[in-house]
């Protein structure tokens, strides 16, 4: 969950593939919202409409990239996720077999 509302400046946030990220607007009493940065190369996010406080919005990040966002209202309040692959472990096994004959 990240807090959003003023004076709250989240910084970045790294998350796996998959998470959902959830902007909690309980920081403030403003309305705020999540916007998508234009920043070359960067990923996109789905922008939201305006929040009021005490809303939530959750966004669910099923490719790897870096997704910057800001407040529309407010463009001093930055932030981005930093979406990374899941990690997975692999087992190899080998197996030898000896004949003698």
């Amino acid at each position: 969950v990240v807090p959003w509302g003023l004076p709250s400046r989240p910084g970045n946030l790294t998350v796996t593939v998959g998470t959902t990220v959830v902007w909690a607007l309980n920081v403030d009493t403003r309305p705020h919202t999540i916007t998508a940065s234009p920043i070359a190369g960067a990923g996109t996010l789905t922008s939201s409409a305006t929040l009021q406080a005490g809303t939530t919005y959750s966004l669910t990040f099923s490719t790897v990239g870096w997704y910057p966002f800001f407040c529309s209202i407010h463009p001093v309040m930055t932030g981005a996720i930093n979406v990374v692959p899941t990690t997975t472990t692999t087992t190899t096994t080998t197996t030898t077999t000896t004949t003698t004959t």
